[in-house]
């Protein structure tokens, strides 16, 4: 199997078109709404808004283009930045539109037809090894490929609907086959897990946030970079098939269509003691933590590398929280250690006082440090870390009820800006590390 993607990965290097962009033409500009915090997207909504010109761009996420600079998310769409420093800034950008289709190539169109679309641009080592384009390296990357988590069509229809397919989510490779015309995989990244097909309504290996960067090589204490794959999975399911349990894990990618099969469990849901943290506890009863993306730092000239997550409900309660290792014991194979609350029963929301400032619901979600392909920490002009989030801002629908599932408007009706602000991590006392989206005023 690992000879075929390899012949694959070769053609599709050799014969596949350049990617393609549809060009937006209207530069647009986002607002700063704090010191150091651009709103990205949503500045100028209204209250009672319910339609938009452009869709929102949920679990905002940068990648570096051989273009520039590109904000990605939940969105048929992302947007075209020149620099990191133009990001700061807010702008300006331009709305830049793919077309996403099924792997018999029917267009993914209605509601959330693909979550965390993300770009990768690959090239091969020189002694045929597989790693993520360096610029530095290569000038140009062998192969683009875009990764998304969407639902599987039912047998005999030819489209994907939510809420009622959402159980067959799962992380799939998209390939330009002709230009502008990106068509998914049949099979996900992780069909080798033969979790695949199982009976309606079954969340167990339900997967969607994902991001791929440069790691050390799981399962050795020998210093090896590889690619590897994050994501989070249902891994424990209620009588009635629907999840009941989130937990995060790293695979190694063994080709750009397929990881390895191997998962490392990285972040749980449950305290040592055996009960759940509160912040991951949802209104059902379902135990979550989602959207793992990860980066490495120095801090008082020690390298550390950490994974930044959500926990609780993504139209509520959202925190945005922290796990960290010195790099050194991830070699050893030591875990990451979430960052905790004071009394060490909860986790710490990174974006707790923040998101009180900016009265937000469902965030500050999905922090995202940026990061380059190695998976290192790029920082502004003064050497802070950068991160994005997104989150409803409350008073743009005040009468909705952020402590439940909306029931008065639909998802469609309503948005999660993104925002970017400046991550401060601190030393605290035994070693521990502290992380907060500043800032706090």
């Amino acid at each position: 199997m690992r000879r075929i993607a390899f012949s694959l990965w070769t053609v599709l290097c050799l014969f596949s078109p350049r990617e393609q962009i549809a060009q937006g033409s209207e530069a647009r500009y986002g607002r700063e709404v704090l010191p150091g915090v651009m709103m990205l997207t949503g500045a100028g909504l209204q209250p009672f808004q319910t339609r938009f010109d452009v869709p929102e761009l949920a679990d905002p996420y940068i990648s570096f283009s051989e273009t520039g600079v590109l904000m990605t998310g939940t969105a048929q769409f992302s947007m075209h930045f020149k620099s990191l420093a133009d990001l700061r800034r807010g702008g300006p950008y331009r709305i830049d539109s793919r077309k996403f289709y099924y792997s018999d190539g029917s267009p993914m169109e209605g509601g959330a037809p693909s979550w965390d679309m993300k770009p990768s641009y690959w090239s091969q080592t020189g002694n045929g090894g597989l790693r993520l384009w360096n610029p530095s390296v290569d000038p140009t990357p062998h192969l683009t490929v875009w990764y998304g988590g969407h639902m599987r069509p039912p047998v005999h229809k030819r489209v994907a609907n939510w809420p009622a397919d959402n159980f067959s989510r799962d992380v799939f490779v998209f390939i330009e086959r002709t230009p502008g015309k990106w068509i998914s995989e049949a099979d996900s990244v992780f069909s080798g897990r033969n979790q695949w097909p199982r009976a309606a309504g079954n969340y167990l290996g339900h997967r969607y946030g994902h991001q791929i960067v440069m790691i050390q090589k799981p399962h050795t204490r020998k210093p090896s970079r590889v690619p590897g794959i994050f994501y989070e999975e249902v891994t424990d399911i209620r009588e009635n098939g629907g999840p009941a349990v989130t937990r995060i894990f790293v695979d190694e990618m063994i080709s750009p269509f397929k990881a390895k099969g191997k998962p490392q469990e990285l972040i749980s849901p449950f305290r040592p003691d055996g009960r759940p943290y509160p912040s991951a506890v949802r209104e059902d009863g379902s135990v979550l933590v989602e959207g793992p993306l990860y980066f490495r730092f120095k801090l008082s000239g020690e390298a550390w590398e950490a994974i930044g997550f959500s926990a609780g409900s993504f139209y509520g309660k959202y925190s945005a929280c922290f796990a960290y290792r010195k790099v050194s014991d991830g070699i050893l194979g030591k875990p990451f250690q979430p960052d905790l609350t004071d009394d060490g029963l909860d986790l710490h929301d990174s974006g707790a006082e923040l998101g009180r400032i900016l009265n937000l619901a469902g965030g500050p979600g999905r922090p995202a440090v940026i990061v380059d392909a190695e998976g290192l920490a790029v920082p502004d002009e003064q050497g802070a870390l950068q991160v994005l989030f997104h989150g409803y801002r409350k008073e743009i629908l005040p009468d909705n009820d952020y402590t439940r599932f909306p029931v008065k408007y639909r998802l469609d009706q309503m948005y999660r800006s993104a925002m970017i602000a400046t991550l401060k991590i601190t030393k605290r006392r035994k070693g521990a590390l502290r992380f907060v989206l500043a800032p706090v005023q």
